[in-house]
């Protein structure tokens, strides 16, 4: 038997620690049961989505300061 087919994805972006981080998050994803993502454009939409989905992980964009620290200040001590 061959390999299995692959997906081969280009990423162009001037910024190679993403593209590392990406690269890692899709190795570490592949190892996992299946799994569902979800997104919310803001840190209040998160909040509830927090609520309702009770999410494993969440992966904040640094990129948005000002919405990670609203995120991060607003858990309370019941979340991980």
């Amino acid at each position: 038997m061959g390999m299995p087919d692959v997906t081969k994805i280009l990423f162009i972006d001037h910024d190679q620690a993403a593209f590392e981080f990406r690269k890692c998050m899709a190795k570490v994803l592949s190892a996992l049961p299946p799994v569902e993502l979800f997104h919310a454009a803001d840190a209040t939409e998160a909040l509830q989505l927090l609520e309702q989905l009770q999410p494993d992980v969440v992966v904040l964009n640094e990129e948005n300061s000002e919405e990670c620290e609203l995120f991060l200040e607003s858990l309370s001590g019941d979340h991980p």
